[in-house]
Parts: C-alpha cells; structure tokens; sequence
C-alpha cells in the first residue's frame, strides 16, 4: 500500500522486493528451491546503472546447508532466480519498471531499472 508520502524510488524498490518474493516462493512451490523459511529480500543499489543487487541465493544457500537438507552452488541459485525473474519481468506488465535481470559470477542477482 502506498501514501503520499512515498516517493518513486520507495515504490520501486518495494516493487522490486515484491516480485523476488513472488519469485522465490513460485520456485519453492515448483520444488525449485530447497523447502526452507525464505529470508526477508534485502535490496542495494546498483553502482554501475539504475537498479538494484540482492544475495538472497547465498542466503538461501546457507540456510540450506546449515540445515543440512541440499547442497547447491551460489551461482546455480541465482542463475535460476535470476532467470525465472527475467521470465515473469518480460511477461507481466506492472513489473515493466524493471529493464532486464541477470546473475553474476559471485551469486548475486542484479535488477536493472529502466531508464527515466
């Protein structure tokens, strides 16, 4: 829900935390991910573009090993984040904010606004 004292990049960054949160729990649903409590989604800004960079794949890869129920690679986790969120942004128009998405090499994934 939004007031008026929410600015624009307020709602873009809760709806950039939206729909990773919607991602991981139609993966874990899918049985893509390991069936642990999602961590909360934290979100920082992109140095190089307008956009934002998440470590929820370490995050769920930790907590997975640290309850011993799957070992996965960072970088597995987030190119399967990473691409199911690039699916969902190119077909749903209200996430039209968001140019594109993509993981890099350390597991993080980058979400790239779009421009003005």
């Amino acid at each position: 829900m939004t007031d008026s004292t929410t600015t624009g990049s307020e709602r873009i960054e809760a709806l950039t935390r939206d729909i990773i949160l919607r991602a991981l729990a139609a993966l874990r649903e899918r049985n893509a991910l390991p069936s642990i409590d999602l961590p909360p989604v934290a979100l920082a800004p992109l140095s190089e573009a307008p956009g934002y960079r998440t470590r929820v794949a370490r995050e769920i890869a930790a907590a997975a090993d640290a309850a011993e129920i799957e070992h996965r690679p960072i970088e597995a986790l987030a190119t399967l984040i990473a691409n199911y969120l690039a699916e969902v942004v190119d077909l749903v128009p209200a996430y039209s904010e968001i140019a594109r998405v993509e993981s890099d090499d350390g597991g993080d994934i980058l979400l790239f606004l779009r421009a003005g």
